[in-house]
């Protein structure tokens, strides 16, 4: 706050007004820089009110413009923050929210503070305005990044700004994801055979059914072009008697070394009862997409004992 000089002599003061003067003077300063407490008043020497919402000659309130206090965060997981640098890039599949805070003193005006947000790609110079959402309490906002629309294995950048009631605006810093290159589901290749004698494949025709009458692996090919992402595929394995409902899942299903190549089950055909019985697999890549083997045949036909 700002205060007027007086001149020396020109007016006569006791000390004791001086001093109340002063004390006034600094509590008014006090209020004011604490925000302006409502309620908060002063008396000045001529009897006039000094509170924290009216001026005085000389003072002007403070607003300060609005604060971002965290953020922005992908809204997913342990909620990571969006880089600054465009080298350490977040890779995205799919739509995402990102959120953040922001605070505002309101200072001089009560109004709700405005939020924009915008994207684009790296390394042009046209922003495009993203929808808004608040939150449940003041100074929470988020925006979904249309990935899913968005141009496959680009780079783009993103940036918000809070403008309070006063016009003051806040600009956050430029952040960085990028969209995924596309990326196809596994292939299933050769296969599946049986893992002995001539390896012979089992066919797709239930009169053609393969007899077996002892546990034999089940094995078949596969590729995938890890275009997304670089961990393993999945795979699992089932069965089913020709004329039951409830397929059967197999335990567990290896694959070579390099779990790039092929997989393999063991079918326990020891365990199973004479009859004809349809046999399927299915393989995962690590963007999740899924791919399905035909509806294979073999036939149980033990001696009976």
């Amino acid at each position: 706050m700002k205060h007027s000089r007086f001149a020396a002599g020109a007016i006569a003061v006791s000390a004791v007004i001086v001093v109340s003067i002063v004390q006034c003077l600094t509590s008014a300063d006090a209020a004011e820089n604490r925000g302006g407490a409502a309620g908060i008043s002063h008396q000045g020497a001529a009897g006039s009110e000094i509170a924290g919402d009216v001026s005085v000659p000389g003072a002007k309130a403070v607003d300060n413009a609005p604060v971002i206090t965290g953020g922005p965060f992908l809204a997913e997981g342990s909620w990571p923050l969006l880089p600054v640098s465009v080298e350490n890039d977040f890779l995205l599949h799919k739509n995402h929210d990102v959120a953040w805070t922001f605070s505002d003193d309101h200072a001089t005006c009560s109004g709700a503070c405005l939020v924009q947000a915008e994207y684009q790609a790296v390394g042009s110079n046209r922003w495009t305005r993203l929808p808004v959402h608040g939150g449940t309490k003041p100074g929470f906002a988020r925006v979904t990044l249309p990935v899913d629309i968005l141009e496959k294995d680009m780079q783009y950048a993103f940036r918000f700004s809070v403008t309070d009631c006063a016009g003051q605006t806040t600009q956050s810093a430029t952040y960085y994801f990028a969209v995924a290159p596309p990326d196809n589901p596994p292939v299933i290749g050769d296969g599946p055979f049986i893992s002995s004698g001539p390896w012979p494949v089992l066919p797709l025709s239930e009169t053609e059914a393969l007899v077996i009458n002892h546990n034999v692996s089940v094995l078949w090919n596969f590729s995938d072009d890890y275009a997304s992402c670089s961990g393993p595929c999945t795979h699992r394995a089932r069965y089913r008697k020709d004329g039951e409902e409830q397929w059967v899942w197999l335990d567990t299903v290896e694959t070579d070394p390099t779990g790039k190549q092929y997989a393999r089950v063991e079918l326990p055909v020891e365990q199973m009862h004479n009859g004809t019985y349809m046999f399927r697999f299915e393989v995962r890549d690590c963007a999740r997409q899924r791919t399905d083997s035909k509806t294979y045949y073999f036939k149980v036909d033990k001696p009976s004992m």
